[in-house]
């Protein structure tokens, strides 16, 4: 397996490409390869053992990591920098994570936004279903990053016309954060500039209902004002 066809993503759920193909990878070395795939620098075995398993006495810990790295070298790609002190994974892997980090830190420097069809696969929560300790932090702050990226690269097409390509990186900010005021709202701009006024007032609708169950709340202004003129239009249709 060449590394330089490897792809990792780990947005929506984890996923090891070679190429086209999917590689299998066990459920149980998910979270070795991710925690591994969310760092910037090889890391002490110790340390790696230590926080994948807390509450396992050092010796288990490390015995659980050598497993798993065996385990990891009879996949036969060796995507593992593995050194009797150190651990890390190889660079020459492109991991969504990592991209979406390097694309948030350009944009926060230099203003510059990157390729749309880079975002596209930005989608989802980070390791659905993992709740370990260590990824709390890393989900709230690539959640961020992803939603940052993907609402203002969806207003630079928009203002470019590029309204499908909008339109898709609008819904991708959606379903990183659901509740999202700003990203429902740039949802409904996307689908009216296409001339969708009733698929506008449909994502209105979900959003406002979403709001009222989830957190009690109405709707703001602006969605509220296209509920109102939508249900007017109907008013007015009925009554034609």
């Amino acid at each position: 397996m060449s590394r330089a066809d490897c792809t990792m993503r780990l947005f929506g759920g984890f996923e090891l490409r070679n190429g086209p193909g999917a590689v299998d990878v066990p459920l149980s070395l998910h979270r070795v390869l991710a925690f591994l795939a969310l760092q910037d620098r090889p890391l002490p075995r110790c340390y790696v053992a230590d926080t994948l398993w807390p509450e396992t006495r050092e010796e288990k810990a490390l015995a659980n990591l050598r497993t798993a790295l065996w385990r990891i070298h009879r996949l036969h790609c060796e995507i593992v920098y593995a050194t009797p002190v150190e651990l890390a994974l190889d660079p020459a892997i492109r991991v969504d994570a990592r991209t979406l980090h390097e694309a948030a830190r350009a944009y926060r420097r230099t203003g510059t936004l990157p390729a749309p069809d880079t975002l596209l696969e930005i989608r989802g929560e980070l390791l659905p279903g993992c709740w370990d300790s260590w990824l709390v932090f890393e989900r709230e702050r690539l959640r961020y990053e992803a939603v940052e990226l993907l609402e203002s690269t969806s207003r630079a097409c928009l203002v470019r016309g590029q309204v499908h390509l909008a339109s898709l990186l609008s819904l991708d900010a959606v379903e990183c954060d659901p509740l999202r005021e700003s990203a429902h709202e740039l949802v409904i701009r996307t689908s009216l500039a296409a001339g969708d006024r009733l698929g506008a007032a449909r994502h209105a609708r979900r959003y406002a209902e979403m709001l009222k169950m989830e957190l009690g709340l109405p709707p703001p202004s602006m969605v509220s004002d296209l509920l109102r003129l939508h249900s007017n239009q109907g008013t007015i249709k009925s009554r034609s």
